[in-house]
């Protein structure tokens, strides 16, 4: 015998599922993956959206200024602009650092490719770690020092060196893990900005035009404090308007507009791949939990209508409204209780894809994503409420009606008619939206995945000398078909502003200097340049559509463009080839320019250059190298992955994005498509009586198929068009609020639209063709 209410209860729910314990099973399952999702949100919205990093301990208002360009990337500032903010109402404190490259040497072995952070003093007591300060020596950023010096605790007093730095480089210590990763890079060596002075291109001896050449290089990253909120739109229009040149000292331009931002964000593309993860990832939890609440509504609405004999008994025997409300709350909080700990086992299979995503972790610095316990119990809190709230509805309904009355009512009111039908409509427009919306993102993808064509199976290298540097006519000394060189990786090519008459403002370009068999090495059709290419450029289609404004008949061969002095001013256009996939096959093309690397007034390369073969190559690499080395000394050689290999790299966090928006997609679909199939057969449980009734008295099958298919048909053509319009909305709202452009094309939606509507349908009918087949006096013997 059972004396305790809530194993009375349990003993009871668990009998009042008996033959829909499937629909249990993944309602519960459902909704343990929707409440994990959201934990996941929840954290991700705060990593995204906290007002400052993690590595700031000071408190305070925190402001950074930097370039931005039009596809998100950053660049640095001049010194001028710390001066500008230095001196702004409000401001306390204003610093700055320069992110760079270098080779060094830790007495005697040699470090290449570091990665530097040159900082202001005033920084370390802006972030909050005064003890940092020094003027002379370096720090070492706690990942340099684990993963390359493996922990060594008496690194501290060793000397590192740098062949530009008169004075060796004492090591002070180790840093926080928190200062590992700042901006887009993960730091390796902390030193002070004085130390920039000997990486100029002037003497030592020459202060003043080292002055003026660190006041007007604009690689500086800067950063503000203030005790109090300011107007960012104040200071960037004062900064816009001033003239922050420094005279006699001109800079490369290029491009982007001057920017003041609230908190400290130095990675804004990787920040924005993550922010429109979370974005697809809110909605789907959103349209998941809309799914799961109708499906659990209509369960206990359903439920309560087969089942009101057994709440009648119960108020006959004494039990009042209280005793079956938190009869039903204690079934519920059964629920919740299985919920809880699936949603659990559900984040330890979730939480390590989340750290493996590229995006998170570039832009976290590979820490592990966990999910705090505060925000899992608020979601945990959520579903309970949720899951309690849609337990206990549908018995107030039973509260409305009088105890005794002439027949038990198992037949729907219009208004139970009513709310099935609007619940269909619902569940219908949720499924076709997240349908329309996978679809567009998968055809958008698969749109810049082809619009590419690379030879995807060419070896790469990275060649670098100690000396002053590399010379591409003694490397190469004869043409080889099979052999490209470019000044610069394939996948970070140099930015340039463009200020052209034909361009309605000036505009970013990317820029690399390559041989004249680069393209033909990659793959694309042969352009025709001279033999040697010394003179002109060359464009990719996507520069030539926006020098020619979409004018197909404005001749761009043979014109001229005008880059800067710096370039040698204007080149003649003697090409244009296909675009390459600079930045991934799954991202829109860059405008490039390429300029030939045999020009002979480009003089000696810089130390490092990059090198490409394939299949026809004449001189093998081994047998290349092999003459370099006796060619070259200090040359080092670092072989990189195949250009597919490299291109797949870049488009790793596309896949994630692809991958993750179509599980989700698909266990919605998966969701509504279980549902509405449940939702048919209780419908033709309640109406099958009544299709018998119209079979005795003469109709057709085919009259009771159409009345049955009516409900589901009518719920469509109010479902799709209704999908359609909060899907543009949806869109508008993504592009314009948070830059995702997301474009589903007409014949993709009517195309979704169609497929699913076949399938809900043909889900119908077989269902209803069940019904209608039994014979007519089996149907009318048994209790509805």
């Amino acid at each position: 015998m059972i004396s305790q209410p809530w194993l009375y209860d349990l003993a009871c729910e668990w009998r009042r599922w008996s033959g829909q314990r499937l629909k249990l099973g993944t309602l519960l399952l459902g909704s343990a993956l929707s409440c994990a999702l959201l934990a996941i949100s929840l954290q991700l919205g705060h990593l995204l959206f906290s007002e400052k990093p993690a590595w700031v301990k000071q408190s305070g208002f925190f402001y950074s200024v930097v370039h931005q360009f039009p596809d998100g990337m950053i660049s640095g500032v001049n010194r001028q602009v710390v001066q500008q903010m230095s001196q702004w109402p409000g401001v306390d404190q204003v610093a700055a650092l320069q992110l760079d490259k270098a080779d060094l040497s830790l007495e005697g072995e040699l470090l290449t490719d570091l990665n530097l952070l040159f900082y202001d003093s005033q920084l370390p007591e802006m972030l909050g770690y005064p003890e940092f300060a020094a003027e002379q020596g370096v720090w070492l950023s706690h990942h340099f020092w684990t993963r390359q010096l493996a922990a060594d605790p008496n690194v501290t007093g060793r000397w590192f060196r740098h062949k530009h730095i008169e004075q060796p480089l004492q090591v002070l210590g180790v840093l926080p893990a928190s200062l590992d990763k700042i901006g887009s890079q993960t730091s390796d060596i902390w030193l002070s900005a004085n130390y920039l002075r000997f990486l100029t291109p002037f003497g030592s001896s020459s202060s003043f035009l080292i002055d003026k050449y660190l006041a007007a290089f604009d690689g500086n990253l800067v950063l503000v404090r203030s005790e109090q909120p300011l107007s960012v739109s104040a200071i960037t229009q004062r900064l816009q308007q001033t003239d922050l040149s420094v005279a006699g000292m001109q800079m490369e331009q290029r491009g982007g507009e001057m920017l003041v931002q609230p908190g400290l964000e130095f990675d804004p593309v990787t920040r924005n791949q993550v922010l429109q993860q979370w974005q697809l990832l809110l909605l789907f939890v959103v349209a998941l939990t809309v799914v799961l609440t109708l499906n659990w509504l209509t369960v206990y609405s359903s439920r309560l209508i087969l089942q009101q004999h057994e709440m009648r008994i119960y108020e006959i025997l004494g039990a009042d409204f209280s005793y079956l409300l938190f009869s039903g709350l204690r079934a519920a909080l059964m629920k919740v209780s299985i919920v809880l700990g699936l949603s659990w086992l559900l984040l330890q299979l979730l939480l390590p894809f989340i750290s493996s995503y590229p995006a998170y972790q570039q832009y976290s610095g590979g820490k592990v994503f966990n999910v705090s316990i505060q925000l899992w119990g608020l979601s945990i809190l959520a579903t309970a409420l949720l899951l309690c709230a849609l337990a206990i509805m549908p018995l107030f309904r039973l509260k409305q009606r009088q105890l005794f009355e002439r027949a038990m009512q198992v037949q729907r009111s219009f208004i139970q008619h009513a709310f099935a039908q609007l619940t269909l409509i619902l569940q219908l427009t949720t499924a076709v939206l997240a349908l329309t919306l996978v679809g567009a993102l998968s055809y958008q993808l698969w749109q810049h995945s082809n619009s590419y064509s690379v030879d995807t199976k060419v070896q790469s290298w990275q060649l670098k000398s100690q000396g002053s540097g590399l010379n591409i006519t003694a490397i190469q000394p004869r043409p080889d078909p099979g052999t490209a060189w470019s000044a610069t990786d394939f996948l970070d090519p140099q930015r340039v502003l463009i200020k052209d008459m034909r361009l309605k403002a000036p505009t970013e370009f990317s820029l690399l200097g390559v041989s004249r068999s680069f393209f033909t090495v990659l793959g694309v059709k042969d352009p025709g340049l001279p033999q040697p290419w010394q003179h002109g450029v060359v464009l990719n289609q996507t520069a030539a559509r926006l020098l020619s404004a979409g004018r197909p008949d404005l001749e761009l061969i043979g014109s001229s463009l005008e880059l800067s002095e710096m370039m040698q001013g204007k080149h003649q256009i003697i090409a244009v080839v296909p675009d390459l996939p600079h930045k991934g096959k799954f991202s829109a093309p860059l405008p490039m320019i390429y300029l030939s690397l045999e020009n002979p007034k480009q003089g000696l390369l810089p130390r490092k250059i990059f090198m490409y073969q394939n299949s026809k190559a004449v001189e093998p690499f081994s047998v290349l190298k092999q003459r370099l080395e006796q060619q070259l000394t200090g040359l080092t050689v670092m072989q990189l992955p195949q250009l597919g290999q490299a291109i797949e790299q870049q488009d790793s966090r596309s896949h994630y994005l692809l991958l993750s928006t179509w599980l989700i997609g698909s266990l919605i679909v998966l969701a509504v498509l279980l549902s509405l199939s449940d939702q048919f057969r209780a419908r033709l449980k309640l109406d099958k009586f009544r299709y018998a009734v119209q079979a005795a008295v003469g109709a057709s099958d085919r009259y009771n198929l159409l009345q049955a298919l009516g409900q589901p048909l009518a719920a469509l053509l109010i479902a799709l068009p209704l999908a359609w319009l909060v899907q543009q909305l949806l869109v508008s709202i993504l592009d314009q609020q948070f830059s995702m452009a997301l474009k589903a094309e007409p014949w993709l939606v009517i195309l979704i639209s169609l497929s699913f509507s076949l399938v809900l349908l043909l889900l119908a009918y077989v269902q209803i063709r069940q019904v209608l087949h039994q014979p007519l006096s089996t149907v009318l013997r048994q209790d509805s």
